[in-house]
């Protein structure tokens, strides 16, 4: 099991005093100050990955607040597919073996922290699978966005054999979660799910960004889903709106295997890149001794 703990602005604000004129003449009126970002972690902050659900392998975080308040992310659960109905096995569910789950909790008691919130980055069967073990041990309120929770439960809480708790709190775009000195934002970024979102904060002079499955690693989440609740066009309209906008220094903690920035996607992420997506599949014939047609990926480099 993989442990990354992560540690990581100040805005300078200054104005020019100007001579007061003569006469009649009247003061200018002052230039606004430049709004200040309202996300922030303490620097005693810290962040923790946990990798869950052996299959899908979610990256689970733990941030742990000042006076060791906590937030889980996407605490998803080892699972088990129960084959129960042979007359309609759409109809078959999963049930939660608690094994990662207990893994979430013990962690939660072995650094001594309160858990007080878990976040959904979206509501899909891999993400949200130890929300009712940690629910009933520590009470905690559950927050998704609405768009994932229309019925009041995670969009497929209906998979789980016994089914999941409520949402306790529908979230909206914009919205700002505080804790224990921390400050996240919400931004909704429709596409892999109805109400798939990301949260984006900072600490000191490094912004982070939780991308759920909405932005990974050279790749995107897929929208190809049965139920047709994915939507392509509006997934990639989203990243490229709402987070290559974000600065190219932001540490992308994704949903599944390796972090990534923002910089580096904008660059060499296939998918929002339609040249090259097409040498993602129809590569070109190399020679040993040519050189790579397309620079390698940066590596991202570890955040302490």
């Amino acid at each position: 099991m993989k442990w990354i703990g992560l540690l990581g602005c100040t805005l300078a604000l200054f104005s020019i005093v100007a001579a007061k004129p003569a006469g009649d003449v009247k003061d200018p009126v002052p230039a606004a100050p430049a709004p200040q970002d309202p996300t922030h972690l303490p620097k005693k902050v810290q962040i923790y990955r946990l990798v869950v659900n052996s299959f899908w392998e979610v990256n689970c975080f733990i941030l742990a607040g000042e006076t060791n308040q906590a937030i889980v992310i996407d605490p998803g659960d080892e699972l088990e597919w129960m084959k129960s109905d042979p007359v309609a096995p759409k109809n078959d569910k999963y049930r939660a073996t608690e094994a990662h789950a207990k893994l979430i909790y013990d962690t939660l008691v072995q650094k001594k922290l309160k858990l007080q919130y878990i976040i959904l980055t979206h509501g899909h069967v891999d993400h949200i699978g130890a929300i009712g073990y940690l629910k009933k041990r520590t009470g905690a309120t559950i927050m998704m966005h609405a768009d994932d929770a229309k019925t009041g439960y995670a969009k497929d809480a209906h998979m789980y054999e016994g089914g999941l708790p409520k949402v306790d709190r529908m979230l909206k775009d914009g919205e700002l979660i505080s804790l224990d000195g921390m400050v996240l934002q919400v931004i909704h970024t429709p596409g892999h799910s109805p109400g798939g979102i990301c949260l984006r904060t900072r600490k000191g002079d490094t912004p982070y960004l939780f991308s759920g499955d909405t932005l990974l690693y050279h790749s995107v989440g897929r929208t190809n889903f049965k139920d047709g609740s994915g939507n392509e066009e509006l997934l990639y309209k989203n990243i490229r709106e709402k987070l290559f906008t974000l600065p190219e220094n932001t540490v992308v903690l994704t949903g599944h295997y390796q972090f990534s920035t923002i910089g580096e996607e904008k660059k060499n992420n296939p998918f929002l890149n339609p040249q090259l997506l097409d040498q993602y599949i129809y590569p070109p014939a190399q020679q040993p001794d040519d050189k790579p047609k397309t620079p390698a990926a940066e590596p991202v480099a570890p955040v302490k």
